[in-house]
């Protein structure tokens, strides 16, 4: 199970006229894909969740195909009342477990300096420890920056470590409450 966070527009895409879209993306890859509902984001943000469950294979072919998706799709030149952010589109933000932090962070950051070199990536986790950050409880934010050709090749490695991580499936929550700025989600 892999969950991301992706803007409203980009939803849109996967989901298609009258979810034509998503029905496709899930034909093609054998893997199961849920939306948070609109206007339902991630907090302190507003992205929307993707969560993606099947096997290792299935997940990955899925995560692949959702970014390739958005990286193609033709943006509008607002969104949100905002300007539309191309480089967000180099980049895939995994909502990942606590524990699986610490496998992709490894002991003295050596893990995640080795993939970021293996897969010529950059790698981003938010800190549990930084009150600036948004977070929710047992719960992180990692960001991977790149070309598609290396975020897709990171992705894999980064699926198997989440896969082998006992506890990153057992939260499936796409639906987050409604918060203040301030607050930190316990779940």
């Amino acid at each position: 199970m892999v969950r991301s966070r992706r803007c409203t527009a980009d939803c849109g895409a996967l989901i298609g006229k009258g979810g034509e879209e998503l029905n496709i993306i899930r034909k093609q890859t054998g893997g199961i894909i849920k939306l948070s509902q609109n206007k339902a984001y991630y907090p302190g943000t507003d992205e929307r969740v993707v969560l993606i469950k099947g096997r290792p294979d299935s997940a990955f072919a899925l995560l692949k195909l959702v970014h390739s998706k958005i990286r193609t799709r033709k943006a509008p030149p607002i969104i949100n009342g905002r300007p539309f952010n191309e480089i967000r589109l180099q980049q895939m933000k995994l909502i990942i477990a606590n524990s699986t932090a610490g496998k992709i962070i490894g002991t003295g950051g050596e893990i995640i300096k080795m993939i970021q070199t293996e897969h010529n990536v950059k790698l981003f986790i938010t800190n549990v420890d930084n009150p600036k950050e948004k977070r929710i409880q047992n719960e992180r934010i990692c960001t991977v920056k790149g070309d598609e050709l290396s975020v897709n090749k990171c992705m894999i490695d980064l699926v198997e470590r989440i896969a082998s991580d006992e506890m990153a499936d057992l939260d499936t929550n796409i639906d987050y409450p409604k918060c203040e700025d301030s607050d930190i989600i316990f779940g």
